[in-house]
């Protein structure tokens, strides 16, 4: 595999405060990486930090090519009943970014909206406005614009928080498919590491330093942290057979 991007003796301050603190990683072409840790623990800020929109305090984030980056943020209440917009135009609005004004989509682009719809089996609600739909679908509706432009790093901070256990196993098992079928790297911000472990690649675990770097099932075994698995009721078995196959 290549290096899609190379995290060096990264560190990010907030004032006097450091964020994150040495930390060294790489992401691979097709890796499937969980990230967790607690509350403050850094996440969010290796996330701002990878998207460019933090600055290093030092050390440095390397991309060995110029990637196109998918990002679904946490689930939001932006996505109320009354929001005016319907799933097809949100899924459109991820091509946007990329188009020099006037931003306009075009056929091409409806055409490929219509192929991540089906792909995610969304189509037959593409006309709906996306406070209609379900919790569950509308995470599908911003995976779909995430997707839409066809990134090679896919960014998701914590997307199954708003789900209930069964739709948090359809989410991971459908971005699982993502990452095998199309190659796409992924990125997950997850405190659902119980369930995530079935189908993640690595763990990286977060503290402001990075704690640990390997498999969910060394994860499980080694590391004192372990227990931070214990979010669900799948936690007593989780590190049984838990790491992707």
């Amino acid at each position: 595999m290549n290096a899609l991007l190379k995290v060096d003796d990264l560190s990010v301050k907030y004032h006097r405060f450091f964020a994150l603190k040495d930390v060294s990683f790489a992401i691979e072409d097709g890796e499937f990486i969980a990230v967790v840790g607690s509350n403050g623990s850094g996440k969010t800020t290796l996330i701002k930090t990878l998207m460019k929109l933090l600055k290093p305090y030092r050390g440095s984030v390397e991309y060995i090519r110029t990637p196109s980056i998918g990002y679904l943020p946490q689930h939001t209440t932006m996505l109320e009943r009354s929001f005016p917009a319907t799933v097809e135009e949100i899924v459109g609005t991820g091509l946007l970014n990329k188009k020099r004004f006037p931003k306009r989509l075009n056929k091409k682009d409806y055409d490929r909206i219509h192929e991540v719809l089906t792909y995610l089996d969304m189509t037959s609600h593409k006309k709906k406005l996306i406070g209609e739909l379900s919790g569950g679908q509308q995470q599908r509706v911003l995976l779909a614009r995430a997707m839409v432009s066809n990134p090679d790093l896919l960014i998701l901070d914590e997307p199954t928080s708003a789900l209930d256990q069964s739709m948090r196993e359809h989410f991971f098992h459908l971005i699982s498919h993502l990452n095998r079928d199309y190659g796409v790297s992924i990125l997950l911000v997850t405190h659902d590491i119980a369930t995530a472990g079935d189908y993640v690649s690595r763990v990286l675990y977060l503290d402001q330093t990075l704690k640990f770097d390997g498999s969910f099932r060394e994860f499980c075994e080694t590391q004192p942290e372990s227990p931070f698995i214990h979010t669900h009721p799948t936690s007593a078995t989780a590190c049984v057979g838990g790491e992707n196959q």
